[in-house]
């Protein structure tokens, strides 16, 4: 998983900084709102993301672990999937919601681009209808060995097109706080 970790604005804090002075009271109670949210859910994405890849680079060291080591720790193995899965669904949702709440502000503010995150978020989203139709497969994210990807309901996430995605929207959405 691509580390993040170099994006170190806080949107929040930027949004409360601009409200403070009034910036965004002349920009609509609606606007105001969408900033509201988005600029908390993007630093949840980076927070979610960043605690999976944690969670990640503890799972690949404890399967370098030998049986000698395990056994002298004396408290077994210790498995992180789902962590990983837990952080990666947050921080997809809160992607696909991002780049929702984008889309609904005024044409002014300009904003285009189509997530990846969107059709694996659908497909976790949706995994108790395919429980309830008896539709085989998964009900949860497949991370691969090496977590750089997620796959779900033939539905394909690559970690670095996440990580990509997550840079993106911090930076749109910092722009857009500061116009």
């Amino acid at each position: 998983m691509p580390d993040i970790s170099n994006i170190t604005d806080k949107a929040v804090s930027c949004f409360l900084a601009h409200s403070l002075v009034g910036h965004y009271h002349t920009k609509g109670e609606n606007v105001h709102k969408y900033f509201a949210v988005v600029s908390r859910l993007i630093d949840k994405a980076k927070y979610e993301y960043l605690l999976a890849r944690e969670a990640a680079l503890e799972e690949e060291k404890e399967g370098k672990l030998s049986y000698e080591q395990l056994e002298k720790r004396n408290q077994g193995q210790y498995f992180y999937t789902n962590t990983i899965t837990n952080h990666l669904e947050n921080c997809i949702n809160a992607v696909a919601r991002i780049y929702k709440i984008l889309r609904r502000l005024p044409p002014n503010y300009s904003f285009s681009a189509s997530s990846k995150a969107k059709k694996i978020r659908d497909s976790i989203e949706h995994i108790d209808e395919r429980i309830a139709n008896s539709i085989q497969g998964s009900v949860s994210l497949n991370i691969a060995e090496d977590a750089s990807s997620v796959e779900l309901v033939n539905e394909h996430l690559s970690m670095l097109d996440l990580a990509d995605e997550i840079k993106v929207l911090n930076k749109t959405i910092l722009e857009f706080l500061q116009k």
